[in-house]
């Protein structure tokens, strides 16, 4: 007989690969610039250019983009900066991984030291730890039998199933014209760029997706009056957009995770035509996850008062959704700051990013640790260095509540920041306080054996002669009326008529005749 199949759309983890890149290389200071004598702070991103698989392996290249604060001399107190890149191709052995795979490949650097060689070259080293995950995309097939097929009796099985609806990778450029306050000089060169978000937030909706959040951006920079110190300035604004989807919908359930891809600040003249406007460009990576939760019914048994029935069995594996919730994690910590880079006189930016070290299953969910980077700038007492920089490690740890999460669950966690404030409580000491955004999807793997085709054939006429037209049965544990119905190519209607019951609820020991 014809069954009537159904595909539905999936996605499965198919490995997940954590490693690590060395990179190292010496940079020689560009004639334009000054002599390096200490370096203040520095900075760096993973740009990546391309992601090839192949059977077996990830080859992905990309570049180390960095950049430095440094002050000229012992005495002068001017502050100069350099940037470079580094670049680099690098083969990860992925067991189990093909070409037709899905990649998404996530960057963090642990750890980058710029270091002085002499006061015209320098040394950068940096380790960065690369997670690949490969997915396979992938269908599985659903089947049930035509209605006007009476003969043959089915056992359903229905469950909601998580389909992927929409997988996709895209980008969300901000654009804007930021004006310095009145009481600011005039920019004669931007010196340093810090570039952060918080409050990100996604909302879908029909063929639509909204995203919303804020971005702060702090400047450090040189003023046209050479004699003036050095100069700076801090805002946050918001952004808010919304970009094409086609195929989504407000009742689907979304796993997307928003960074920042790069980001630059360009200065341009005002409507006076003076150096006052600055024009940040800031490339957002979406990476896109959009389900589906869809009522599905499985053919799990077959059987026939009239024929005989040869089904064919297989297994499925399809995902429910257990949870999707976003929780918060509010951390306050006080921090003792470097006494040898002078006392706090005034602080000029902090900026935090959230990172999750490791999620462990719990009694009441997921158990999430992790750590907050944090990166202060402020004014010290020391003449010959008043900038200076602190970088700081904030722990954290959270409980985001999953009940009925196993070892075999599926977990999605983005972290993300929400606000991140400081405040001088002493002339080293500050007090930090953070609230960290985690928004946590939790898959469920559910494996279920069914029917994928049927096939039919006339009894045997023999056996079917000499099997009895009326018994007794005694129930055991365990039975169900379609078990007893089926081992006697019967109905449960008849048997339930028979035996005069209500509904198709029995009992161990109960007494059923059957026909």
């Amino acid at each position: 007989m014809e069954l009537i199949k159904k595909n539905v759309h999936m996605n499965r983890l198919k490995s997940h690969i954590v490693t690590q890149l060395t990179l190292d290389d010496d940079f020689n200071v560009p004639d334009v610039n000054d002599d390096i004598y200490r370096i203040i702070t520095k900075d760096g991103f993973v740009l990546q250019n391309s992601t090839k698989v192949q059977d077996g392996k990830v080859i992905v290249s990309g570049s180390l983009e960095f950049k430095f604060l440094y002050g000229g001399s012992d005495d002068s107190g001017k502050i100069h900066h350099m940037s470079g890149s580094i670049p680099f191709t690098e083969t990860i052995n992925c067991d189990n991984v093909f070409e037709h795979d899905g990649v998404t490949v996530k960057w963090d650097i642990d750890d980058l030291n710029i270091g002085i060689i002499n006061t015209r070259k320098i040394s950068t080293k940096a380790i960065i730890s690369v997670s690949v995950s490969c997915e396979d995309i992938y269908d599985i097939e659903t089947a049930c039998m035509p209605d006007e097929e009476n003969k043959v009796l089915g056992l359903k099985h229905s469950a909601d199933v998580t389909q992927l609806a929409i997988c996709k990778k895209d980008i969300y450029r901000i654009k804007e014209n930021i004006d310095l306050p009145s009481g600011k000089p005039n920019i004669a060169e931007i010196i340093w760029d810090t570039v952060c978000l918080k409050s990100v937030s996604t909302k879908l909706q029909a063929g639509k997706l909204s995203i919303t959040g804020e971005i702060n951006l702090f400047i450090l920079y040189s003023a046209e009056d050479e004699n003036a110190p050095i100069q700076w300035f801090d805002t946050t604004f918001s952004f808010s957009n919304s970009l094409d989807m086609p195929g989504c919908d407000e009742d689907m359930i979304g796993d997307i995770c928003v960074s920042i891809g790069s980001s630059s600040v360009a200065l341009k003249n005002d409507y006076d035509g003076e150096p006052r406007c600055l024009e940040p460009d800031i490339v957002l990576d979406l990476n896109i996850k959009i389900y589906n939760e869809e009522p599905v019914v499985f053919l799990t048994d077959a059987y026939s008062p009239e024929c005989n029935v040869i089904p064919v069995y297989g297994q499925v594996t399809y995902n429910t959704i257990l949870t999707k919730n976003l929780s918060k994690c509010r951390l306050t910590d006080k921090l003792k700051l470097d006494s040898a880079k002078g006392q706090i006189l005034q602080l000029l930016s902090s900026c935090g990013t959230p990172k999750i070290d490791d999620i462990s299953v719990t009694e009441d969910g997921l158990l999430v640790e992790g750590v907050v980077t944090a990166k202060l700038m402020y004014i010290s007492s020391d003449d010959k260095s008043p900038l200076a920089i602190a970088d700081e490690v904030i722990p954290f740890s959270h409980t985001v509540e999953a009940k009925g999460v196993t070892e075999d669950s599926l977990s999605f966690i983005r972290p993300s920041m929400e606000q991140l404030s400081v405040v001088m409580t002493g002339t080293n000491e500050v007090e930090v306080k953070a609230d960290v955004l985690l928004d946590c999807l939790v898959l469920n793997n559910n494996t279920c054996n069914v029917i994928t085709d049927i096939d039919t054939e006339a009894f045997d006429s023999s056996w079917l002669s000499s099997r009895p037209g009326m018994t007794g049965y005694l129930v055991k544990a365990g039975d169900t009326l379609w078990d007893i119905a089926k081992s006697f190519f019967t109905t449960k209607e008849r048997i339930m008529e028979i035996n005069e019951l209500k509904s198709d609820m029995i009992n161990p020991g109960d007494m059923l005749l059957i026909l």
